[in-house]
């Protein structure tokens, strides 16, 4: 897994862009069928294992792994059921990591329930922000602003440009120019798995690539 690390820098900018991704995108599954979802009880990458379980009553979706466990905050099972219906858009609340690599993620969104920003905050960060202002015809972000401040260091104002290609089932997300130490050019590209919609492909350029394999699976329904 990637987690958020504050030096080098380089990498630093290729984590901060993905921080969200691992946890976030363990829960983005497909539509099980009528009002349901269908959610990995495990998966591996990196070499490691890692086990999920839904929370009904706390709306939390957590993953365990060797060294962290992240959980997924949700405002509603509706909306977590419904979050998967469409490529790239998000409802969750909030995602927690502890152990190796600590961070809050929190998720903000308009009336329309557009995602409109991401704060997270981290042992390693002063403030790190994601704020988004404009949309696609399915309230998908496809423009923001990207800032970070840690260690005395910052980017301000780099430019965030989403794109996604529904029928390859794909996410794109480039971060460009801005001002500052910490300001580098990263693009992000996640392909999720049409079956159970797990981004199973994370390509960063810079910053690698990162696989997933679903190991069990299991389905909620309202």
């Amino acid at each position: 897994m990637k987690f958020l690390l504050i030096l080098p820098c380089l990498l630093l900018f290729s984590k901060c862009a993905q921080i969200q991704s691992d946890f976030r995108d363990a829960a983005i599954t497909a539509n099980g069928g009528g009002n349901c979802r269908t959610y990995p009880t495990g998966y591996t990458t990196g070499g490691n294992a890692y086990t999920c379980s839904w929370n009904g009553t706390a709306l939390q979706l957590t993953c365990t792994g060797p060294t962290t466990t992240g959980t997924i905050q949700y405002p509603s099972l509706q909306k977590f059921i419904d979050e998967p219906k469409v490529v790239g858009r998000f409802f969750l609340n909030k995602i927690t990591i502890t152990g190796s690599g600590p961070s809050t993620s929190t998720y903000s969104y308009d009336a329309s329930d557009r995602l409109t920003g991401i704060s997270v905050s981290a042992p390693s960060l002063t403030s790190m922000t994601y704020s988004y202002s404009a949309f696609d015809a399915q309230g998908r972000p496809t423009s923001g602003q990207y800032n970070i401040s840690a260690s005395g260091f910052n980017c301000v104002n780099a430019n965030i440009v989403r794109s996604y290609n529904d029928s390859a089932r794909t996410m794109t997300e480039a971060i460009t120019g801005g001002t500052g130490l910490l300001c580098f050019a990263i693009t992000t590209t996640s392909t999720f798995d049409a079956e159970t919609g797990i981004d199973t492909l994370v390509v960063a350029s810079p910053g690698g690539t990162t696989t997933k394999t679903v190991t069990g699976k299991a389905q909620v329904c309202l």
